[in-house]
């Protein structure tokens, strides 16, 4: 997946997030605004890094793994010296 459109995602489900916490917490947040700065100025910093830490999620998520030549394409076991045409670790042909 490019990587603006795992941005755009990330985006998006913090918004859709986000959205759905203000709307539980409206009632605490509403009043003074003075009262709740402390409160205010958290949620905003984790409104911040919401998205980078979608971000990376899904980085991480949707980044396949490459398995190395030489070793097995099923459990990645490294088949070096291996002669018998089958992996020892999982059992699959070679």
């Amino acid at each position: 997946m490019h990587w603006f459109w795992r941005a755009t995602i990330a985006v998006v489900v913090s918004f859709l997030i986000w959205t759905a916490i203000n709307v539980v917490f409206a009632r605490m947040l509403s009043g003074s605004a003075f009262r709740n700065v402390p409160l205010q100025i958290g949620l905003s910093l984790v409104r911040c890094a919401t998205p980078l830490v979608i971000f990376g999620l899904l980085t991480r998520w949707c980044t396949p793994v490459r398995i190395p030549p030489g070793h097995c394409q099923k459990c990645g076991y490294n088949l070096t010296g291996n002669v018998s045409g089958v992996c020892p670790e999982c059992g699959e042909k070679i």
